[in-house]
């Protein structure tokens, strides 16, 4: 990844880190995966999201698209689903959808398993992740850190100097989280 691409990957993920922290937390997240090629970007999401960013603590539905080809888009579940769980990945349920309008009744039959899926999670507010934001802030950076982030001072300054110029944070929380990463 490029220097640059590095920055934007830190400064969105703040941003989200922010929007779900004044939302209230996290309730369900939905790993969208691409029935024609599940690629390695998939898990690095799930990871990110679920191990390192919500620490295990949020279940995972997967939504499975792009299946316009399957006679019978649940047919790609079970032909997949141990493929799935060979990855690691782990989720607490699934939609296999499509996202063309009337595709032959599988558009309506893509909303219904999605209302499906998520009706079986629209009240699991009392098991809410939340963090304040700087938890999450080090989680993120730390998995950057162990998967992108040279670990010289040099390149923690310049972190904690993207951290205040392109996200808004005061300096001393920007030094002190990069700082975390150091320890």
């Amino acid at each position: 990844m490029d220097v640059n691409g590095f920055y934007d990957t830190i400064t969105r993920g703040i941003a989200l880190i922010c929007e779900v922290s004044e939302a209230g937390g996290v309730d369900l997240l939905l790993l969208c995966i691409s029935g024609n090629r599940i690629r390695a970007t998939a898990l690095s999401n799930y990871r990110l999201f679920y191990e390192a960013l919500c620490n295990k603590k949020v279940p995972v539905a997967l939504v499975i698209t792009h299946l316009e080809r399957e006679r019978l888009m649940e047919n790609w579940w079970e032909r997949n689903e141990a493929r799935i769980l060979g990855y690691g990945i782990r989720s607490v349920g699934h939609a296999c959808v499509t996202g063309l309008s009337d595709n032959g009744g599988k558009s309506r039959k893509s909303r219904d398993a999605m209302l499906h899926l998520l009706s079986q999670y629209d009240d699991i507010r009392s098991s809410r992740f939340s963090l304040p934001p700087e938890p999450w802030l080090i989680r993120l950076l730390q998995w950057l850190r162990t998967s992108l982030l040279p670990t010289t001072s040099t390149a923690q300054d310049r972190v904690a100097r993207i951290l205040v110029m392109r996200c808004g944070l005061d300096p001393e929380t920007a030094y002190w989280l990069t700082g975390q990463l150091a320890s």
